[in-house]
């Protein structure tokens, strides 16, 4: 029989202040990685570093990851700029609607204020009319005495 060894994962705490916590939780968010996934991630990263800082390429390596920062600053950047362009495009939306919201209550405004004069103007013709019918009773009764 072969012995079988099996990778079993076992409990690890580390003080941290809040701060970095904070940070962690935010990175396995923002990449979508479990712990363990995260945490491999950064001890090859680490492991990787020590041999460049042990290896003649050191001098080149530090140069491509100081280009390959300078890269992603750039890209951050431009990010940034289109963040902003967003937020620009997104205020003169919200501030057409609000253009678009004053003036339709404008117009309904002066709907409701047209609308009160038109029955202000058919209250005052009921009353001619009132006026007018009783005028024609009393002229129809006075036809009929004659």
């Amino acid at each position: 029989m072969e012995d079988v060894k099996e990778n079993k994962n076992i409990v690890t705490s580390y003080r941290l202040s809040q701060n970095t916590k904070d940070k962690l939780q935010q990175q396995f968010k923002d990449l979508g990685m479990i712990q363990e996934q995260y945490f491999n991630k950064v001890v090859s990263f680490m492991e990787l570093e020590v041999v460049k800082e042990n290896s003649f390429f050191s001098k080149d390596t530090t140069i491509i990851q100081c280009n390959l920062n300078a890269i992603l600053n750039a890209l951050i950047s431009n990010k940034d700029v289109e963040l902003e362009l967003l937020k620009s495009k997104y205020k003169n939306m919200l501030s057409d609607k609000e253009k678009y919201i004053t003036e339709q209550k404008q117009e309904l405004q002066k709907v409701y204020s047209d609308l009160i004069a038109l029955q202000k103007e058919n209250e005052k013709n009921v009353d001619e009319l009132m006026y007018i019918r009783i005028e024609n009773n009393n002229q129809m009764e006075q036809l009929w005495r004659v």
